[in-house]
């Protein structure tokens, strides 16, 4: 059993009090080490799975405007907490500020606007979605992916790019950023999707620094770079997409499908996907797996009865200097249509 800091007792399995006991953040608590990811949940299937999820122990549950699921994900968390599987206090969520509201003035308006959505009084972590300011606009001859606000969420020019606004810095949005924790709206604020140089941007002028950053790691992109970085300077490393494509029938090579993981599986009499998931927490990465099917999600959260050796680890992380080695996920959010990433699909270790 577990002691809570409200006086309950909860009575617990091995695997849940591992994923309770997190890793600490800069501005106090925890973040739980696996949390559910909400990323490409239709209608129908996020409320089920979030809710499922917190009764097969998760404590973690990833989510942002974007996706436009906030609802479901707030109901989801409302039932468990409803039927006294969990109180609010137990759990850690996360949303993200989309790119249309980084100008200032629009910062706490779109954070309130995500928990009404949510249903929720505060956020545990609030995040910059993308380094990418965008133009605010509800005109519709830029884009027709409407908020339920009226705001367009993809705004794009007569050229097809994106609408960049380049009147505001991301410092700028991040002083608004730092305003939500001063009034209890959010308990600690971090940024997705940012290299090394744009943190450092941020802490030039920063009050309040980044807590974590969230980015796509898994054994074919392993950012070792980054993550040293975050780690050295108390930054949560927080990885999205740990299995690899969000879609393995792209044609595109999966790391579930990799030789030297299926091997390593083998091994331990354990999925790929756990091998894959168990990689992460070994390195000390937050993992946000997402999966809307009930067994998966329950698979996802088995990780905690084995471990990895150091052999095996080695073999893991050489993935990502093969030929194999891929990012996922590299838009043309920025300016003229210009890719978020400029690594040419290689990563620097």
């Amino acid at each position: 059993f577990l002691p809570l800091m409200w006086g309950r007792w909860l009575f617990v399995s091995a695997a849940v009090a591992h994923a309770i006991s997190g890793l600490p953040l800069a501005l106090g608590g925890e973040i739980p080490r696996i949390g559910l990811g909400t990323y490409l949940m239709k209608t129908g299937e996020a409320k089920a799975a979030v809710e499922h999820a917190i009764r097969s122990g998760y404590r973690h549950i990833d989510a942002a405007s974007i996706y436009q699921n906030h609802e479901e994900v707030g109901a989801g968390i409302a039932s468990a907490i409803k039927d006294g599987v969990v109180v609010r206090e137990d759990l850690f969520v996360t949303s993200k500020l989309w790119m249309n509201s980084f100008h200032p003035p629009r910062v706490e308006e779109a954070c309130r606007r995500a928990l009404s959505e949510l249903g929720l009084e505060y956020l545990d972590l609030y995040l910059l979605h993308w380094p990418v300011a965008w133009v605010h606009t509800t005109d519709p001859k830029h884009g027709d992916l409407v908020s339920p606000y009226g705001d367009i969420l993809r705004p794009r020019g007569e050229d097809g790019h994106y609408l960049v606004d380049t009147s505001i810095t991301l410092s700028d949005t991040w002083a608004a950023m730092e305003g939500l924790v001063h009034k209890g709206l959010v308990k600690t604020i971090g940024v997705s999707n940012f290299e090394v140089e744009e943190i450092q941007g941020l802490l030039k002028t920063a009050t309040i620094f980044p807590t974590v950053n969230q980015v796509e790691s898994h054994v074919y992109w392993s950012q070792t770079r980054l993550r040293d970085w975050c780690q050295s300077n108390n930054i949560v490393f927080e990885a999205y997409a740990p299995l690899g494509s969000p879609d393995r029938n792209s044609g595109e090579a999966s790391p579930i499908d990799d030789h030297a993981v299926q091997t390593v599986a083998k091994a331990h009499k354990k999925t790929p996907a756990q091998v894959l998931l168990r990689w992460g927490l070994q390195r000390d990465h937050v993992i946000i797996p997402k999966s809307k099917t009930p067994s998966r999600i329950e698979e996802n959260f088995q990780i905690f009865d084995f471990a990895l050796t150091d052999e095996e680890m080695m073999l893991l992380d050489s993935l990502s200097q093969g030929p194999q080695q891929k990012r996922y996920f590299n838009p043309d959010f920025r300016e003229g249509g210009r890719k978020v990433f400029s690594d040419e699909g290689r990563e620097e270790l």
